[in-house]
């Protein structure tokens, strides 16, 4: 199978993007306001700060490199950017409210298999 060489690149960067966005808001998030060693803090205010703060870094990270390397419009890259942002913000809420519910069982299955 052969695969250009500018595709691996893309493909590459993308990942790499897609990896550093999780980082970068956790990152973020603890700076302001920490969430605890096993998440005690984690409130509907904290997620939902984390959940646009994910939103906002991922879409401008992948929209700004695939404006750079591509031949986007300025138009195109305004809304691949609200759209990105509207679904990571929706997808990462529907996660986290999810991962707040069941963080208690979370960690013991987690404890269980670590320990």
């Amino acid at each position: 199978m052969f695969i250009d060489e500018a595709l691996i690149k893309n493909i590459l960067m993308i990942g790499l993007l897609s990896a550093a966005s999780p980082v970068l808001t956790v990152w973020l998030v603890n700076s302001v306001s920490p969430l605890g060693k096993n998440l005690e803090h984690l409130n509907v205010y904290t997620i939902l700060s984390i959940a646009a703060c994910y939103a906002l870094v991922n879409s401008f990270l992948h929209n700004t490199y695939l404006l750079m390397v591509n031949d986007y419009t300025f138009e195109k890259y305004q809304a691949d950017s609200l759209l990105m942002f509207a679904g990571d913000a929706l997808g990462s809420l529907f996660f986290l409210f999810i991962a707040a519910y069941f963080r208690k069982d979370i960690f013991k299955y987690v404890d269980k298999w670590v320990s």
